[in-house]
């Protein structure tokens, strides 16, 4: 019997590190993200450096790759999808306290500069 994935969406908007990508690709195994879309220089699998935190992630974690976030943002809207930016800022909630509902997008940021 296969896993089946959340209608859940990561989408990686300009992260510069290929281990932190890795990362959250292994999360997202664990947590059944139904899908990571990697967004602008975001490294994004196949990718050495990815593949050696991603392990098996890498492969099995379904991802895809847009040139822009707000196209990515875009077409999950499109899609159904409700979009969620993950940042802390004073308007900012804790996300543990949100009542997510249907399919949810979660964009999250740069490591240095955020969400573009």
């Amino acid at each position: 019997r296969g896993v089946v994935l959340r209608p859940l969406a990561l989408v990686l908007d300009n992260v510069r590190s290929a281990y932190n990508v890795g990362s959250i690709l292994r999360t997202a195994e664990t947590a059944a993200v139904g899908r990571v879309v990697t967004c602008g220089f975001t490294p994004t699998p196949p990718h050495p450096k990815l593949a050696k935190t991603a392990f098996s992630a890498a492969e099995t974690v379904p991802t895809e790759h847009e040139a822009s976030t707000v196209q990515a943002i875009h077409r999950l809207q499109e899609e159904g999808f409700t979009v969620y930016g993950m940042e802390t800022t004073s308007r900012s909630e804790n996300y543990a306290q949100v009542k997510f509902q249907g399919k949810v997008a979660l964009v999250l940021g740069n490591e240095v500069t955020g969400i573009d």
